[in-house]
C-alpha cells in the first residue's frame, strides 16, 4: 500500500512539473523579440533622459536610474548596446513575478509581468551598478505616468526598479535645493540606492518551501531563479558568463539547515585551527562568498585556486590555508577541501584564534574575492534561498575588523580583489588597534573589481624575492581597469619585506631561494624560552 502511494505521488509530481514547464514556454519564439523590445526601450529611455539634462538635473537622472555618479552615467550613455548584457524574466500567462535583492527591499516590489536587467559592466564583479526595470501589463497611460513609468508601444508600462525608501530620498534631495547638508551626503545616498546585484526573481505563485531554524522563510531552490542571462537578444552582448554546473551549487556542504549533524561539523571548531607547539607558522584565510550560482561563476573558482596555488609555492602548508568558498566543495585532485562560506561562525573563530594566540601566526594572509555590498561587506551564500541576506549570510566590515583587531601575528596582509574594496580601506584608516595590517585593494572608493585582473597579478608575482611594495608598484602598471591601492598601518616597514617576511631589494641582503625556504617560509622553530614565556607569561 505504501509503495503504491509513493508511485502515485511520483506520477502526480511529474505531471505537475510537465504542466509548469509547458506554461513557462507558452510564449515560444515570441519571448526573444519581446525582451529585445524591452531592452531597446529601456536603453533609449535612459539615453534620452540623461542626454537632455545638465548640471544637477543630470545628477538626478543618473541617481534615478541607479547610477551613483555623473562619470559613470556619462560612460553608460556613450556605451554601444553590444557591450550591455541582458538578463530578463517573463511571467507565464496568468502568473506574475516577484524580485528580491540581497542588500535591501525594493520599492513597489509587488508582482510584475516582467523583470529586465541591463548590465553595462559585464566584465565587472558584483556588486556594481546595473539598470533594472519592471514591466507591467494592464496599466493605463495616466497611471503609468503617475508612477514615473514609460508607456511602451505595446501598451506595457516600463518602470525603473528602485530600492525601498530611495524614491523618497531622491525627492527630498531635489526639494533641498541649495541646502548644504544634502550635497554632503549625496554620494553616500546615491551609492546606497544603486542596485548592485542580480535579484532573485521567482513566480508569485511559489510559496516558501519551509521555515528555517532562525524562524525565517526559506525560498525556492536556486534552480527556480527566473531571471536569466539572454544570449539571444540581437544587438546586445551575447556572451553570458560561464557558470559552475547546477549540481555543484544546488546544495551546501555541511548545511546547518539540513539534518546532517552526524556527518558534518559546522561549529566554531570546524576549521580545525592549529597552532603548533614551539613553532610560528604562516597562515592564510581565503574567502570567496559567491552568494548564488549566478554570482559564483567559474571565474571566482579560478581566482581562489590561483591564489591558493601561489601560497603553496611560497611555503604555506596546505593545512594552514583555510578556504571558505561559496557553498563549499569537497577535495579532489585539482583542489583542496573548501568550507562553505556561510560557515561564518567557524571563519570568525579561526581568525580570532590565530590572532589571539601569540606566535601562532607569523604572516597571516587574508584574501577576499566575494560579491560585495556598497559598504564593502562580502556576501557569503544564500543558505535559505530567499534572495535576501540576513546577518548570518554577510560578513560585515565591522565584524572583520573586530576579528583582526590587536592581532598578535607578526603581520596581517590583506589582498582584496572585490568591488567596493576602497570602503574597507577607508574603514581600516579610521580603525584603532590595527598597527600591523597591510591592505592591498583592487580599487579605490566605489570602483568595481574586474574579473581576475588583480588576483592574476598577485598570483603570478615572484614573491620569494620581491618586496610587497614592489608587488604593489607593479600592480599600478599591470591592472589598468581599476586603481589598486595600499594602506600600510606599519608606517611602511612591513612592505619592505616579502610575503613571508624575508628581506628583499635595497632593505637587506635578499635571501637565496634555499634561505627563504628554511628561514622564512612555512613554519619556523621558536626557542623554548620564548614559546614558554608566551604560554605561562
Amino acid at each position: 500500500m505504501f509503495g503504491r502511494r509513493v508511485l502515485d505521488f511520483s506520477v502526480i509530481l511529474a505531471a505537475l512539473v510537465a504542466v509548469a514547464a509547458a506554461g513557462r514556454h507558452s510564449l515560444g519564439g515570441r519571448e526573444a523579440p519581446l525582451v529585445q523590445s524591452w531592452a531597446e526601450a529601456a536603453r533609449k529611455w535612459f539615453f534620452a533622459s540623461f542626454s537632455a539634462a545638465e548640471g544637477k538635473a543630470a545628477e538626478d537622472i543618473s541617481a534615478a536610474f541607479g547610477l551613483f555618479n555623473l562619470e559613470m552615467a556619462r560612460r553608460v550613455s556613450r556605451m554601444p548596446r553590444a557591450e550591455m548584457r541582458v538578463y530578463a524574466a517573463v511571467a507565464d500567462d496568468g502568473d506574475a513575478l516577484n524580485a528580491t535583492l540581497p542588500d535591501g527591499r525594493m520599492s513597489r516590489s509587488g508582482s510584475h509581468h516582467g523583470v529586465l536587467l541591463l548590465d553595462p559592466f559585464p566584465a565587472a564583479r558584483f556588486g556594481h551598478p546595473v539598470l533594472m526595470f519592471f514591466i507591467d501589463r494592464g496599466i493605463s497611460e495616466k497611471r503609468c505616468n503617475t508612477i514615473g513609468g514609460k508607456r511602451l508601444e505595446s501598451g506595457e508600462c516600463l518602470q525603473v526598479a528602485r530600492k525601498n525608501r530611495c524614491p523618497n530620498l531622491m525627492a527630498a534631495e531635489r526639494m533641498g535645493g541649495q541646502n548644504n547638508r544634502m550635497p554632503r551626503h549625496r554620494v553616500h545616498m546615491h551609492v546606497r540606492c544603486a542596485i548592485n546585484f542580480i535579484p532573485l526573481v521567482r513566480s508569485a505563485k511559489e510559496a516558501p518551501v519551509r521555515t528555517n531554524q532562525r524562524g525565517g522563510s526559506v525560498g525556492t531552490p536556486e534552480w527556480e531563479q527566473r531571471l536569466t542571462c539572454r544570449d539571444d537578444i540581437p544587438g546586445f552582448n551575447n556572451a553570458c558568463p560561464a557558470l559552475r554546473d547546477a549540481e555543484s551549487t544546488r546544495l551546501v556542504e555541511c548545511d546547518p539547515l539540513r539534518l546532517n549533524s552526524q556527518r558534518c561539523d559546522f561549529t566554531h571548531e570546524a576549521a580545525k585551527t592549529k597552532c603548533n607547539i614551539f613553532q610560528t607558522c604562516d597562515h592564510a584565510v581565503l574567502l570567496s562568498g559567491g552568494w548564488n550560482r549566478q554570482m559564483s561563476d567559474s571565474q571566482s573558482l579560478i581566482n581562489t585556486l590561483a591564489f591558493y596555488e601561489m601560497l603553496k609555492r611560497n611555503g604555506f602548508s596546505e593545512e594552514n590555508i583555510k578556504v571558505f568558498f561559496a557553498n563549499g566543495l569537497p577535495a579532489d585532485q585539482s583542489r583542496p577541501h573548501m568550507y562553505s562560506a556561510v560557515m561564518k561562525f567557524s571563519l570568525r573563530h579561526h581568525l580570532r584564534t590565530l590572532c589571539e594566540t601569540k606566535y601562532c601566526a607569523d604572516s597571516l594572509v587574508i584574501y577576499l574575492n566575494s560579491p560585495t555590498r556598497s559598504d564593502g561587506s562580502p556576501l557569503l551564500w544564500d543558505l535559505d534561498n530567499n534572495g535576501e541576506a540576513d546577518t548570518n549570510e554577510v560578513y560585515t566590515v565591522r565584524e572583520m575588523l573586530r576579528d583582526i583587531q590587536g592581532c598578535l601575528s607578526r603581520r596581517v596582509i590583506m589582498v582584496i580583489d572585490q568591488s567596493y574594496s576602497g570602503e574597507i580601506l577607508k574603514a581600516i584608516h579610521n580603525a584603532n588597534n590595527l598597527s600591523n595590517v597591510i591592505v592591498f585593494t583592487s580599487g579605490t572608493g566605489h570602483q568595481p573589481a574586474w574579473q581576475g585582473d588583480f588576483t592574476a597579478h598577485w598570483s603570478r608575482a615572484m614573491h620569494r624575492n620581491t618586496c610587497l611594495h614592489q608587488i604593489y608598484e607593479d600592480s599600478l602598471k599591470e591592472v589598468t581597469r581599476s586603481s589598486p591601492s595600499l594602506r600600510d598601518t606599519t608606517s611602511g616597514e612591513a612592505t619592505r619585506t616579502t610575503l613571508t617576511g624575508a628581506p628583499c631589494g635595497a632593505y637587506g641582503r635578499p635571501s637565496s631561494d634555499e634561505e627563504a625556504r628554511q628561514q622564512y617560509e612555512g613554519c619556523q622553530n621558536l626557542p623554548s624560552s620564548i614559546y614558554l614565556s608566551s604560554v605561562y607569561g
